[in-house]
């Protein structure tokens, strides 16, 4: 009989710990998606195998603006995600003087304001004229952005005090409305070039242009209008003689 009653203990004993491991197993919510691959859990429905990814360690890098999307499973805490420096987004050469002046700029990570004058539509003074075999030098008075509605005003003077190509020689008629027949003698060895200019009309305010080479002749022709009171008007026509010392204006 004392078999018995410990047999029956014991019965009661694991029936009782079979109802608690059922009343456990019932308050189990995981499924497999919750459980690794590969892993498995007892439910209240049984055997249950896992299907959740194991991931590991996943590293990433990104740029400003860019986004990742964490893969759906199991991390191991060790993966991570990096931004780029701003530097190596930024890769570039300018410099604060090929900038607009008040505008900014990223280069190589660092904000950069510039400094170069706008010209645009400007017209700026030739600070220098220089003469350079056949050509005129113009010197650009200051650094900046020059469009092509942009000037450079060169004084006449700058000109002529420069060039030694071309000199200008003015000749004014007198009030008989006549070129006069004059010969002028001056030092032109340095000039290739003269430029005369004549009155075109009575009142002074219109003048014509003759080029003429050192060594060669050339003319002067133009037509004057009478003064006030008279329509009609006087072609002239006078040959110039230029020389490396003199020029002489005869009919």
């Amino acid at each position: 009989n004392g078999e018995k009653v410990d047999l029956q203990t014991a019965l009661d004993n694991k029936t009782a710990e079979l109802a608690t491991l059922n009343e456990n197993l019932g308050k189990v919510t995981a499924t497999a998606s919750d459980v690794l691959s590969g892993k498995t859990i007892l439910t209240s429905s049984g055997l249950v195998t896992g299907s959740m990814t194991n991931n590991g360690s996943i590293s990433q890098t990104l740029n400003a603006g860019e986004s990742y999307t964490i893969p759906k499973g199991y991390h191991d805490g060790t993966g991570k995600v990096t931004a780029n420096t701003l530097s190596s987004q930024t890769s570039a050469t300018a410099v604060a003087s090929n900038i607009f002046s008040g505008k900014t700029a990223w280069v190589n990570g660092s904000k950069i304001t510039g400094t170069m004058a706008n010209k645009s539509g400007a017209t700026v003074t030739a600070s220098t004229v220089t003469e350079s075999g056949t050509n005129a030098l113009i010197t650009i008075p200051a650094n900046g952005y020059y469009s092509t509605s942009s000037k450079i005003s060169v004084p006449i003077e700058t000109i002529k005090n420069n060039i030694n190509s071309f000199k200008m020689i003015q000749l004014w008629s007198s009030t008989s409305n006549t070129i006069e027949q004059f010969a002028i003698s001056l030092d032109l060895s340095k000039y290739e070039y003269i430029v005369i200019a004549s009155l075109y009309d009575y009142t002074g305010t219109t003048l014509v242009y003759s080029l003429i080479k050192i060594g060669d002749t050339g003319y002067i022709s133009c037509t004057h209008g009478k003064p006030s009171g008279n329509s009609n008007s006087t072609s002239m026509s006078r040959q110039v003689t230029v020389t490396s010392s003199k020029i002489t204006i005869s009919n």
